[in-house]
C-alpha cells in the first residue's frame, strides 16, 4: 500500500496520537469516528461541522479510505451490486452487496439469512467482501483461483469494503460474510481484526451472529477461532462427502480430511452454542447424485451441521455445469428426509458475474 494509512486503519489511541501531533483537539477524534464509522461518510467534503481548512489539512495527510472503486455493476433482476476494487498498490479485488426489502424476501439460504437477518421489515443490506487479492485453495470451478495468490489484504482493506458497499446500496449493512475472493483463515490476523472492528460498538457495532466466516478447512484456524474470535457463524466449504470427490474439486483439500474438519466444527459449535453451516456447490456429474446426498446424509445426521446447497454458478471457470433444478431439489430431498436440516441459496446478480472473481478475471483479461 501507499506511504499513508487511511483513517479506517487508525485506532482510537492511534488517531488522539495523529491529531496531537497536530496541535488539534481530542474532540476532532470522535467527530471523525462519528462521520466515519456510524454515519458511513467516506469523504472529508461531507463532515460538515469540520472547517474547510481542517478538512483540506486532513485530506492531504490522512485519506478516510484506501479503496477505489473501479467497476460498478448492478443486477437488473435482483438489486445485487458487485463492484470490483483497486488497493492502494493497484491490486483488484471484489465486493457484492445484497439487498433486501424485508424478511419475507429473503431467499432460503442467500448469505443474509444464513448470516442472520436484522429483525423486522426494515431494508437489509448483506454484503460478502474479499481477504485476500486472489486465492490459493485451488476450488476447480472457482474464478478467484486464476492466477493463484497475489497477497492478503489489510484488516482496514476488509471492512472498507463492508463501508463502500453500503454506500453504494444507499444503506448499511445489517450482515457480513467473509465469503469473498480468498481463504479468511490463510489471512489470520488480518480476518480477526476485522471481525472484531464489524463487531465493536465503537465501529460497524454488528452483532456476532450477523458476521460469517467461511473457510475450506483450514483446521488450525478453526481450532483458534472457538478460543480468539466474537462468536460469530462458522461456514465449512465442504463439497463432497468423500475424500476423493472433494480432492478432485479442491487439489489443496488433502492436508486435512473431512472427518477432521468436521470435528473442528463442531468443537466451535460446542463453545459457541450455535450450529455451522455446511456450505455444498452442486456439480453435475462431480459431486450431486443421489449416492453423494445419502453419503452427505450420512456424515452429517448427527452433527451440529445445517446445510446450504449451492448450484453451481456457471461463470465460473466454465468447465463444469449446474444441475438442473429438479435434481437440485432432490438432492435436498435426499438430506431432508435423512434427518439433515438443509436449505437451497437462491443465487444472486446472475446477470452481473456475481460469483467469486468472475469481474475481476474478466477485467484483467
Amino acid at each position: 500500500m501507499g506511504s499513508k494509512r487511511p483513517l479506517t486503519s487508525l485506532t482510537p489511541d492511534e488517531l488522539a496520537a495523529f491529531l496531537k501531533e497536530r496541535g488539534l483537539p481530542a474532540f476532532r477524534g470522535r467527530q471523525l469516528r462519528e462521520w466515519l464509522w456510524k454515519k458511513g461518510v467516506l469523504d472529508y467534503a461531507g463532515m460538515t461541522n469540520l472547517s474547510k481548512e481542517l478538512r483540506a489539512q486532513l485530506a492531504a495527510e490522512l485519506p478516510v479510505v484506501s479503496l477505489a472503486e473501479k467497476t460498478v455493476l448492478r443486477s437488473r433482476h435482483d438489486g445485487t451490486i458487485k463492484a470490483l476494487l483497486a488497493t492502494a498498490s493497484g491490486a483488484h479485488i471484489e465486493a457484492v452487496a445484497m439487498p433486501e426489502e424485508d424478511d419475507a424476501g429473503a431467499g432460503a439460504g442467500s448469505p443474509e439469512s444464513d448470516a442472520g437477518a436484522a429483525d423486522g421489515a426494515r431494508r437489509k443490506l448483506s454484503v460478502c467482501v474479499s481477504t485476500q487479492v486472489g486465492c490459493a485453495m485451488g476450488c476447480a470451478f472457482c474464478a478467484s483461483t486464476a492466477g493463484g495468490l497475489k497477497g492478503s489484504l489489510y484488516h482496514w482493506e476488509i471492512v472498507e469494503q463492508v463501508l463502500l458497499m453500503a454506500k453504494l446500496a444507499g444503506t448499511r449493512a445489517t450482515s457480513v460474510v467473509l465469503m469473498g475472493m480468498g481463504e479468511p483463515l490463510a489471512n489470520y490476523d488480518n480476518s480477526l481484526e476485522a471481525v472484531r472492528r464489524l463487531n465493536s460498538p465503537d465501529c460497524l457495532g454488528l452483532g456476532a451472529r450477523h458476521i460469517t466466516v467461511s473457510t475450506v478447512g483450514m483446521v488450525p484456524g478453526m481450532v483458534r477461532m472457538a478460543e480468539e474470535w466474537p462468536h460469530v457463524n462458522l461456514a465449512v466449504s465442504l463439497h463432497a462427502p468423500d475424500e476423493e470427490t472433494r480432492r478432485r474439486i479442491i487439489p489443496t483439500a488433502g492436508k486435512w480430511g473431512i472427518i477432521e474438519i468436521l470435528e473442528a466444527a463442531g468443537n466451535y459449535a460446542r463453545v459457541t452454542g450455535r450450529r455451522y453451516m455446511v456450505e455444498y456447490v452442486l456439480i453435475a456429474g462431480v459431486n450431486a447424485s443421489r449416492t453423494h446426498a445419502e453419503e452427505l446424509a450420512a456424515l452429517l445426521r448427527r452433527r451440529p451441521a445445517k446445510v446450504n446447497l449451492i448450484a453451481l454458478n456457471t461463470g465460473g471457470q466454465g468447465q463444469y455445469s449446474a444441475p438442473p433444478e429438479d435434481k437440485v431439489k432432490a438432492f435436498r430431498d435426499v438430506l431432508a428426509e435423512r434427518g439433515v436440516e438443509v436449505i437451497i441459496r437462491k443465487r444472486r446478480g446472475r446477470d452481473i458475474e456475481a460469483a467469486c472473481g468472475q469481474l475481476r478475471l474478466r477485467e484483467e483479461s
